[in-house]
């Protein structure tokens, strides 16, 4: 088994590295280069080596601690580009929001409800404008209309409220809105009557 004095040792790592990239007479050259670089300084010893036990001690507070705020190093910027971390305040009702303002944040939607006041059955003349009013029905024997039309009150969609002659769809903002302790930072300004703080 050939051996290597550990110049050429030291010489063969430096190239390896480089090896894949060069070939010929330039990876000769360039072996003989490092071999140069691996020789003992005057005065050295060989082959180099490290600190006695192989470790190296320092003064790990030499490194110093991160600047504090109190330090006049600049504040932490949270969520929004602000310090300030908290939803405050009191979220405006549902029903006291517009239509416009009614799903800007949580917990709301545009609803309505069916107001207004049923034509009576016996009021209508015809057939036809009898049994367009849900609960009215008309009398083929007495050529009249009867029964009691249902209320606009109990429509809860406004297609079948507004076909209920005398009634009509009111929209409005209905639902529950969400507290602003509830609401996540990047999304409390968003809440009619939420704040950060």
């Amino acid at each position: 088994m050939q051996r290597y004095s550990p110049i050429v040792l030291c010489g063969f790592a430096r190239a390896a590295k480089l090896r894949r990239r060069m070939s010929g007479s330039l990876r000769a050259a360039l072996g003989l280069l490092l071999l140069t670089g691996c020789t003992p300084d005057e005065g050295g010893s060989w082959p180099p080596r490290g600190p006695d036990g192989g470790m190296i001690e320092w003064d790990a507070a030499s490194i110093g601690a991160p600047p504090s705020r109190d330090s006049g190093a600049p504040p932490v910027i949270t969520d929004e580009g602000s310090e300030r971390s908290e939803c405050v305040g009191i979220a405006r009702s549902c029903s006291a929001r517009s239509a416009a303002t009614c799903t800007s944040g949580l917990g709301c939607r545009i609803g309505g409800r069916c107001g207004g006041v049923p034509l009576s059955c016996s009021l209508q003349s015809s057939s036809y404008s009898c049994s367009a009013i849900e609960g009215c029905y008309w009398s083929s024997y007495s050529n009249k209309c009867t029964g009691t039309p249902r209320s606009c009150s109990s429509f809860t969609g406004d297609i079948a409220c507004e076909r209920q002659d005398g009634c009509r769809w009111d929209e409005e903002c209905t639902g529950s809105a969400t507290p602003c302790s509830l609401i996540s930072v990047s999304l409390c300004l968003t809440q009619p009557g939420c704040t950060l703080e």
